[in-house]
């Protein structure tokens, strides 16, 4: 009886270890364990008020950046020509330190804006791309 006694708790030991750690993974995916705020502001759009978008622009202001992604994908998909959408899609990656998802949704808003003809936005884009750039040289040296 003794024996059966220690394998429960072993195995409860065992079992409340994977839930911490899955809980961690999963703190640390909601953004709250991973973030390297980097853009504190979403960029403003160009275009007018899209229900979506301005969602997504609200969740990045409070820092939730998983759930401003999604809003920014919604808006994408109503919209897949909107800079902005990319753009804060980009920023809001970056502060989660997913830099190479980053730099792929801030290329696509510079074809955007480059369509649009906007030098403004495309010189804003720039900084932001080195800054993602010194972060990245920063963490390998």
């Amino acid at each position: 009886m003794n024996v059966e006694i220690q394998q429960f708790f072993g195995f409860f030991l065992l079992l409340a270890i994977a839930l911490a750690g899955m809980g961690v993974m999963v703190w640390a995916y909601v953004g709250s364990g991973s973030q390297a705020i980097l853009f504190p502001q979403p960029v403003p759009s160009q275009t007018g008020d899209a229900e979506a978008f301005e969602a997504g622009c609200d969740a990045f202001k409070q820092g939730q950046y998983a759930i401003a992604i999604a809003a920014f994908e919604t808006e994408l998909r109503s919209h897949p020509k909107h800079p902005e959408a990319y753009h804060n899609r980009g920023l809001a990656f970056a502060n989660l330190r997913q830099d190479d998802k980053a730099v792929e949704n801030l290329l696509k808003a510079s074809q955007e804006y480059a369509e649009a003809d906007r030098p403004d936005a495309l010189a804003l884009l720039r900084e932001q791309l080195q800054a993602l750039k010194a972060r990245k040289l920063a963490r390998t040296s």
